[in-house]
């Protein structure tokens, strides 16, 4: 697991809790935000247009003062990518904030939320340039803003008209307003320290509002993200995108990575139905557009009450109660607040959806190690407990002196197994689906894996012991015993390198000198000779050895046969 950890670190993905490493392989569902992370997260401007053409520059001036991002050495920058992509579009349209910020003093923002949907800043005159005495900038969401305009119904339909054509390309369109402030700046002053609810007196500010124009911007897939969205669907896994964009936009976006654009809900709509409504859906969405922060953990719970492990990604710190309770709560690194890292259990570094998939391969490679490890642990260990009560049954002396199980375990065990956790992820890792929810560890065919190992292997090494029986040569007995059980160990370490395909040797440099290292630990201890009367052991004589190997062949075809019956009956459910 530790290895694990280090690797997904090294690949992008931080995690916080290291058993988080081992539940991310069994995800069945991929919540995650469009831009920055299905998207290059780099906003771009495509198109302006204005209600009246004379309102163009109009446009690009509310673009750039209710706008957060600074200029800093003739270079847009800021921490928000659309506003930095409105304040270039601005500059390369001849308008430069520093020198309108010269004319006017910005009072009060009221900033943008998931809830509202829309920014506004008001903006005092200060003794010249364009700036009206008060006045009120705004952009959000088209149908927010057009709600706060006084706009006939015919322009109004023709500007939605205008939003969706242009959210069918994918892109993000926002509407840009203003309104002219009559009340005096010492009463908005009080009216704003005396109410702490800036939503109430945003109320009072954001009504009859003037609509100006439309913007548009461009955030394209990130390159390789419809591969990965392709690898989670080959690996049974549903990827649900959750974005505060226009449902056009983002079935748009969705259709050029891979996601299934057929369904999508909005965020009212979740409302609506409530937790007990969504997860009780006959098909549940992949695209969930206009949402809330609430609406994300709605999402999550229900999609936890339909029996899924969950991912959820976020950034915000309205994201963090969603991040939480997901079975993986994923963080962004880069965009990612400091209480979203908090609550996250895993981190991306670059905000990258496909790390999220390195991460569940390396989840799912973590889980197969770990069974690997336990079946190859207790097959051994069963294997010498078999060898003792048989013996016992045969009324014979136990084959193996406490010495030689003490230095088996130390030889025999711990380098293999070690070197079996870090085995590479097999070819079918990411083709299969994800485990249940409620699997066991220990499955009833690891079980019954462990208990064929173990009896064959303690089978094939007792033969000898029982048929050549003899008290004066106990001694050569339970060396050729020892150096069987050995043997078959090392050979079965092989084996459990999968649970299902055939016996490979390629690969896994670690297990190859682990095996090594073991074999050459029991050759000194039967061979060298303070060594081996140490160890009550003597050499192993030639038709020992061929005896030794033509169980380890044996062993081979028991293996082969048992994991032939499990790939066949696989192929039959």
């Amino acid at each position: 697991m530790a290895i694990s950890v280090a690797w997904m670190a090294v690949r992008g993905a931080v995690l916080k809790r290291m058993a988080a490493g081992e539940c991310v392989g069994a995800v069945s569902v991929i919540c995650t935000d469009k831009t920055g992370t299905l998207t290059i997260g780099k906003m771009q401007v495509v198109q302006v247009e204005a209600i009246e053409p004379q309102h163009l520059k109009e446009c690009y001036r509310i673009a750039a003062l209710c706008n957060n991002a600074v200029v800093i050495d003739g270079i847009a920058s800021g921490t928000d990518s659309t506003e930095v992509a409105l304040l270039e579009a601005a500059m390369q349209n001849g308008l430069d904030k520093t020198s309108l910020l010269l004319t006017v003093k910005k009072m009060i923002e009221i900033p943008f939320d998931s809830d509202r949907k829309m920014m506004s800043v008001l903006l005092w005159h200060m003794g010249g340039g364009e700036a009206k005495p008060g006045e009120l900038l705004s952009k959000g969401a088209p149908e927010v803003i057009l709600k706060k305009c006084q706009i006939s119904e015919k322009s109004m339909e023709a500007i939605m008209t205008q939003q969706v054509k242009w959210a069918e390309n994918g892109w993000r369109v926002l509407a840009l307003a203003r309104a002219n402030i009559q009340t005096p700046q010492e009463e908005i002053e009080k009216l704003f320290a005396e109410n702490e609810d800036y939503d109430l007196v945003a109320c009072e500010l954001e009504r009859n509002l003037e609509f100006v124009g439309l913007i548009a911007l461009s955030d394209p897939p990130r390159a390789g993200i419809a591969d990965a969205v392709a690898a989670c669907h080959r690996a049974g896994i549903q990827v649900v995108m959750i974005t505060g964009d226009h449902p056009d936009t983002a079935t748009a976006i969705a259709r050029q990575i891979g996601i299934d654009g057929n369904q999508v809900m909005r965020g009212r709509e979740v409302d609506i139905l409530g937790e007990d409504g969504v997860t009780k859906l006959p098909a549940f969405p992949s695209i969930f557009a206009r949402v809330s922060p609430e609406n994300k953990l709605t999402i999550v719970k229900a999609l936890q009450a339909r029996g899924n492990v969950t991912v959820m990604t976020g950034d915000g710190v309205n994201d963090a109660p969603a991040i939480r309770r997901a079975d993986v709560g994923v963080a962004m690194g880069l965009s990612g607040t400091d209480l979203a890292k908090h609550a996250a259990d895993l981190t991306l570094s670059d905000d990258n959806f496909s790390t999220i998939m390195e991460a569940v391969k390396e989840g799912r490679r973590v889980y197969d190690n770990i069974s690997k490890f336990v079946v190859y642990l207790l097959a051994c260990n069963s294997a010498e407990i078999w060898m003792v009560l048989l013996a016992l049954l045969f009324r014979k002396p136990p084959p193996l002196a406490s010495t030689h199980i003490l230095f088996a375990n130390i030889i025999a065990d711990i380098p293999p197994s070690t070197a079996l956790g870090c085995e590479e992820a097999e070819p079918d890792v990411m083709t299969k689906g994800p485990r249940p929810k409620d699997a066991r560890l220990l499955s009833s065919w690891n079980a019954a894996m462990i208990v064929v190992y173990g009896l064959a292997i303690a089978g094939m090494s007792l033969f000898p012991y029982l048929f050549f029986f003899n008290d004066r040569n106990l001694t050569k007995l339970r060396s050729e015993a020892f150096v069987s059980v050995t043997v078959l160990q090392l050979v079965l370490a092989f084996l459990c390198r999968s649970l299902t395909r055939p016996i490979y040797f390629s690969g896994n440099f670690y297990l190859i000198l682990a095996v090594m290292i073991s074999m050459s630990a029991m050759l000194l201890g039967c061979y060298v000779p303070v060594l081996n009367d140490a160890l009550e052991l003597q050499p192993v004589p030639l038709m020992g050895w061929v005896r030794i190997l033509a169980s380890s062949f044996a062993l081979i075809v028991v293996s082969e046969i048992l994991k032939l019956v499990k790939r066949t009956s696989r192929s039959l459910v």
